[in-house]
This record gives C-alpha cells, sequence and structure tokens, in this order.
C-alpha cells in the first residue's frame, strides 16, 4: 500500500510542477510554403482553344484520345493512356477529347475522326496530320506509344 501512495505522490508531483521552458522563440511563425499542384498525366481537354494551346506548347510527343461517355471500350483506353503518361511525365502531352460536346464533335471531325476511341499519336506537332488518327484498343495504345516510355535501367 505505501508503494502505491509513494507513486501517486510521485506522480502529483509531477502534475504540479511548473512547465518546462518553451523551445519555441518569440516571434512570427515562418510560412509553410506551398506544395505545388502535380501535373495530371491525362489532360482532359474542354475547349478547342484549349486543344490549340495544348497543341502549341507540345515539345515532344503527343497522343490524344478521341473519346465519347457512353463508350466503354473508351475507359479502357482513357485507362492505358493515364497509365502510359505516368510513366513518362515532361515527355508525352495526353490529351482527351470527349466528343460529347458540339464544339469538340466538330473538331473530331476536322481531325479525321470516325469514332471513339480513336488515337492520335505524333512524334511531334509539327509532323501531325489526321492521317495519324487510328482506333486502337488499350494493348494497341501500349504498343503505339512504347517508344515514349523511359526505358528500363535508365535514370530519366
Amino acid at each position: 500500500m505505501s508503494d502505491v501512495k509513494t507513486e501517486l505522490n510521485r506522480m502529483l508531483a509531477t502534475a504540479s510542477a511548473p512547465p518546462a521552458p518553451s523551445t519555441i522563440t518569440d516571434g512570427p511563425i515562418p510560412p509553410i510554403p506551398p506544395v505545388p499542384a502535380p501535373v495530371p498525366s491525362l489532360i482532359k481537354v474542354t475547349s478547342v482553344e484549349e486543344f490549340n494551346r495544348y497543341l502549341a506548347n507540345a515539345s515532344g510527343p503527343i497522343a490524344v484520345l478521341w473519346t465519347q461517355t457512353d463508350c466503354d471500350f473508351c475507359v479502357d483506353d482513357k485507362k492505358a493512356l493515364e497509365e502510359l503518361a505516368a510513366k513518362c511525365p515532361g515527355n508525352l502531352t495526353a490529351l482527351e477529347v470527349s466528343t460529347d460536346s458540339d464544339e469538340l464533335n466538330d473538331l473530331a471531325e476536322k481531325w479525321d475522326v470516325d469514332g471513339t476511341p480513336t488515337l492520335l499519336y505524333a512524334k511531334t506537332v509539327a509532323t501531325m496530320t489526321p492521317d495519324d488518327s487510328e482506333e486502337v484498343d488499350a494493348k494497341g495504345l501500349r504498343r503505339r506509344l512504347k517508344c515514349v516510355l523511359p526505358r528500363k535501367g535508365s535514370k530519366k
């Protein structure tokens, strides 16, 4: 019983002791620097102007996947393109253009897109033409874009 009483007295003394000096100095707390927002691996285009801006700013290979909301195959191809674009950030400009809106459907017609999903791929924007459009499945998409993926063992 005396051991319990001794322990309780020690705990009471510790609890009522003055607080230890603070290690925080007086003055303003420095702000936490903002974390840069991640660049999306697959960019969803919502207007013709946006499409043209991305084309103008693309510095390397570009892949445009034409999709439609009610297209099941488009979902698979979109996932495949997202996966590929995430493996090579900064090396591949990957765009998704949904033909659901009239404006973007008209753009698809200008690029000779007959159905969805359709992939438009070129090694540079300067060489991109409507003839580069092709209907592909997710496997074909991976095979077609393999050239832009970083090679195993490379530091990129």
